[in-house]
């Protein structure tokens, strides 16, 4: 005898709806200004900044690995926190300028956690991959060092979600404006090859190259 005789089964979307609704607000939120550069433009192809400007509707990408990976993110972060306490600043924007030109460029970004040790800040930054064999890859520490940079420190961690299981890497380095300058004036394009697997702009970008494997 089932004990589920006489419930009603329905299909819903009532948790599913707000949880779209949330990931799109806070997308939202980011509007891309030409004087500012957000971490993630510096080490990814510097067309696909220039494409985010002009078509920003083109950004949206949420795709299951999109949702899943917000919410995974928000455990850890929330985790993290609950460990640490006040020691932790979840998402905090953190900034600064550099000169090119006689121009002001501002870069602004928001480390996944932060970690206050010492009276220094360290930087935390959490990814979801499928595979241990190539870690930590070359973006993501780039991405942390940028991070660095911002906070003033010379360390900081990449914690990846991994299918088995989890992986740390402590990254270490010294970055100075003057990297930061080569970060925005390289002009490579794409920085990767298999970025434009994944670009929302690859069919129409004349620097579409064919993608490798990552």
């Amino acid at each position: 005898m089932s004990l589920l005789g006489g419930v009603t089964k329905k299909p819903s979307s009532f948790i599913i709806d707000k949880l779209f609704k949330k990931i799109i607000e806070e997308k939202r939120e980011h509007e891309r200004k030409e004087d500012t550069y957000w971490v993630s433009d510096l080490v990814m192809c510097p067309q696909k900044r220039v494409y985010s400007l002009s078509f920003p509707e083109l950004t949206f990408n949420l795709n299951i690995n999109t949702i899943t990976g917000t919410i995974l993110h928000e455990g850890l972060e929330k985790m993290i926190k609950d460990i640490f306490g006040d020691q932790a600043l979840v998402e905090e924007e953190v900034e600064k300028t550099v000169t090119i030109d006689n121009r002001t460029i501002r870069i602004t970004g928001r480390p996944d956690v932060i970690i206050i040790d010492n009276n220094e800040k360290i930087p935390i930054e959490i990814k979801t991959v499928n595979g241990y064999s190539e870690l930590p890859f070359e973006h993501h520490a780039e991405q942390l060092k940028v991070y660095l940079w911002l906070l003033g420190v010379r360390r900081g961690y990449l914690l990846y979600k991994l299918p088995e299981g989890f992986a740390e890497f402590v990254i270490e380095a010294n970055v100075t404006d003057d990297d930061i300058i080569k970060y925005i004036k390289d002009g490579k394009k794409p920085r990767y090859d298999w970025e434009c697997k994944y670009c929302p702009f690859a069919t129409f970008c004349p620097y579409r190259v064919k993608t490798s494997k990552k």
